[in-house]
């Protein structure tokens, strides 16, 4: 290793520390540069946001970052662009590709399904299925936590009713992949149907709450007033 001489080390602690953080996200991007898989990724995300097959909000930039992502798990970018969605900046994607990213990262985990239908999902995990010290996690997802998390002003939302031993069973697997398997996914991961739900049982919530501030202060408001016609 070649040590900066006296002179270069000076001219360096004069430099703007901003100035060399600049310098290092540089030398990251040419070395990502020089990666031929780097390369074929950028092609064929170019080209299949230029197709127009992608949904509009999904630019280039959002595309790369999608690809990039799901490189890191193993998938081709055609698939990370299709099965991958981004919702409030949280990774989201189906609840199969879940459960197939784990057997193909994790040959020996146990990921079973033992029981599903309308009222509720069971789900058994092992990280390793051939161990005999290692204990089995169980994950449960019912109707009745779907209709306090997810329920609506006219009860629970319509996909829900239409097909509740599906979403149960999405649900239960998401739930399963971030308790057990959140590594393999470079951390918590979502369904992306449950982070739409989220957000939009998050919207309500404070809807609901602005309502019941104005209401609040319309009261007070009245209240004061009945105050001063009394004193009057």
């Amino acid at each position: 290793m070649i040590k900066p001489t006296e002179s270069e080390a000076a001219s360096n602690l004069d430099k703007p520390a901003a100035n060399q953080t600049v310098q290092k996200l540089e030398t990251q991007v040419s070395v990502l540069m020089k990666d031929e898989s780097w390369l074929e990724m950028r092609e064929k995300v170019n080209l299949a946001v230029r197709s127009g097959l992608l949904p509009a909000t999904l630019d280039y930039a959002k595309a790369i970052i999608i690809a990039a992502y799901g490189k890191e798990l193993g998938l081709t970018p055609i698939i990370s662009l299709k099965e991958i969605y981004v919702v409030d900046g949280k990774a989201s994607m189906s609840s199969a590709l879940m459960k197939g990213c784990v057997h193909e990262r994790l040959p020996k985990a146990l990921f079973k399904v033992t029981e599903s239908n309308s009222e509720k999902c069971v789900i058994v995990t092992k990280r390793d299925k051939d161990d005999p010290n290692e204990p089995m996690a169980t994950w449960t997802f019912t109707i009745e936590e779907a209709k306090v998390f997810y329920s609506g002003s006219k009860g629970i939302k319509d996909n829900w009713r239409k097909f509740p031993a599906d979403m149960l069973r999405a649900r239960c697997i998401s739930r399963a992949s971030r308790g057990e398997f959140s590594d393999v996914f470079l951390g918590a991961i979502y369904d992306h149907e449950e982070l739409e739900d989220m957000r939009d049982t998050a919207a309500k919530r404070t809807k609901g709450e602005v309502q019941l501030n104005k209401f609040n202060e319309e009261m007070k408001f009245l209240a004061k007033g009945s105050q001063n016609v009394v004193e009057k």
